[in-house]
């Protein structure tokens, strides 16, 4: 069976909506908003991440978080010293004033260790701790490189964008396929619906009334042959309707309006054919007996 070229659009969105979404959810997914997620241990000595890969600009910090709660002896803001990140894969890294020692200014205090703006890139991480803060390890510590709040926002909205396009044109390609499918069996059983012409249309049925609606079958906006004001209107309608339209032209008459708008022509009221389509003639109240 053959498909309509409506409902092979309606499929296609349908389709296009589909793939925009699992491809749109796929790539965010992909995104390295938090590239580093690694226990790790705060005894002195040496952090090292080895090398992990950026792919988005975004303002990324650098912290060692603590999901085993807290201890009330053993607090990272007083115990943890990591000696000063300068850089990071040739990006500066970036310190709050607050953080830094008062006594030694290459040391920072506390579990912010920086932040820094990146491009996509492959980068690695080493980080000294100078002081011993292993009462800290029962807390399970966790290296944590990830981008900031605004940073996962914007790719929130993009993501809530990419649904909102994907679920219209799934939408609105059902329609449109459900169109097609439902017109398509209509004109298969032969149905053609009812058009009314007003001489600037077209319809189906052929034939003339009046010469203000033209009945044929032709292109949109398609005008009508003009009005006649002595054309014999009565000819073109059955035996029943034209005994009331020759009774309205009697009343039409009396009432002083020109023959010429409603009237038959002279012919007519001698009983002789129309002399525009021949059809059958009727005479009005107005014609002499």
């Amino acid at each position: 069976m053959r498909v309509s070229r409506t409902v092979c659009v309606g499929i296609t969105a349908v389709l296009t909506g589909v793939v925009l979404f699992g491809g749109t959810k796929y790539w965010i997914g992909t995104r390295t908003l938090s590239p580093v997620y690694m226990p790790v241990s705060l005894s002195r000595g040496h952090l090292k991440t080895g090398d992990f890969k950026i792919n988005i600009r975004a303002f990324y910090s650098i912290l060692v978080v603590f999901p085993g709660g807290s201890e009330p002896n053993c607090s990272e803001y007083s115990l943890l010293r990591t000696r000063r990140l300068p850089s990071i894969g040739g990006r500066t890294v970036n310190h709050l004033e607050g953080d830094v020692d008062v006594h030694d200014s290459t040391t920072t205090v506390g579990p912010f260790l920086g932040g820094f703006e990146s491009t996509p890139g492959h980068y690695s991480l080493e980080i000294e701790v100078s002081s011993d803060a292993s009462c800290l390890d029962a807390r399970s510590p966790k290296l944590w490189v990830i981008a900031s709040r605004d940073d996962f926002e914007n790719w929130e909205s993009r993501e809530e964008i990419s649904v909102w396009v994907s679920l219209i044109l799934a939408l609105l390609g059902t329609v449109i396929a459900f169109v097609g499918m439902f017109g398509g069996h209509r004109a298969a059983l032969g149905y053609r619906g009812p058009r009314i012409a007003t001489g600037l249309s077209d319809t189906y049925a052929s034939g003339a009334v009046g010469g203000l609606c033209t009945l044929r079958q032709g292109p949109l906006f398609k005008r009508g042959p003009p009005l006649d004001p002595t054309r014999n209107w009565a000819s073109l309608f059955p035996p029943v309707a034209s005994r009331h339209i020759a009774q309205l032209s009697g009343v039409l008459e009396r009432l002083g309006v020109p023959r010429a708008l409603y009237g038959a022509s002279r012919a007519t009221c001698q009983g002789g054919p129309s002399g525009n389509d021949g059809g059958p003639v009727y005479r009005t109240s107005s014609c002499p007996d």
